[in-house]
Parts: C-alpha cells; sequence; structure tokens
C-alpha cells in the first residue's frame, strides 16, 4: 500500500470551511477511508479553494477510478499526514514521514 495524497480544486459553493467530514471517496464501490484538510485560501463566499485528499490504497498498475463526492457524510478516516505547502496555494508536496 502507498499513501495516496491529492490537492483537489473546488468552485466557488462547492464545500463550506465546515464540510471536511463529509467528503467522501469511493472505488470500485466500496468506501475508502480517508483523511480531509483544507488548504490556504477560500473563494470570495468563504467556501474553501481546495483540499487536500490522503488515503493507503494499493494502487494496481493499470490505475483505479476513484469517485470523490461532496456532501456525502464518510464512515472512515484515518490519521491525516503532514503535507507541506509549495508557495502557489494550487501546489502541494507531501512531507514524508517515517
Amino acid at each position: 500500500m502507498v499513501l495516496v495524497s491529492n490537492a483537489i480544486p473546488l468552485v466557488p459553493g462547492a464545500l463550506p470551511p465546515t464540510g471536511l467530514a463529509s467528503v467522501k471517496l469511493t472505488i470500485n464501490n466500496v468506501e475508502i477511508p480517508i483523511a480531509a484538510a483544507a488548504t490556504a485560501g477560500s473563494h470570495k463566499d468563504g467556501s474553501l479553494r481546495s483540499v487536500v485528499v490522503q488515503f493507503l490504497y494499493d494502487v494496481p498498475t493499470s490505475g483505479a477510478a476513484a469517485l470523490l463526492e461532496l456532501g456525502q457524510p464518510r464512515t472512515a478516516d484515518i490519521p491525516r499526514r503532514p503535507y507541506r505547502e509549495a508557495r502557489s496555494p494550487s501546489r502541494f508536496r507531501p512531507t514524508r514521514t517515517t
């Protein structure tokens, strides 16, 4: 298994700052435990600009199609791993932890 960590940009109004618990990931119709965190910045309406989603997955060489749903409560979490924000708010570098 590997830690998959990705920042996903959001359109204005898609996710309020209090909505991180309602970010859900499914792969092959199975909910995947995730950690979700807001990135720096927000839209003019106060909604989040982007969210970092992290999860552990045994990624096949062919890849995997995933569905990220907003507004759907998830039932499983993992501890969030630290990430370091790059200078540009749209780029993030995961921080390796041991």
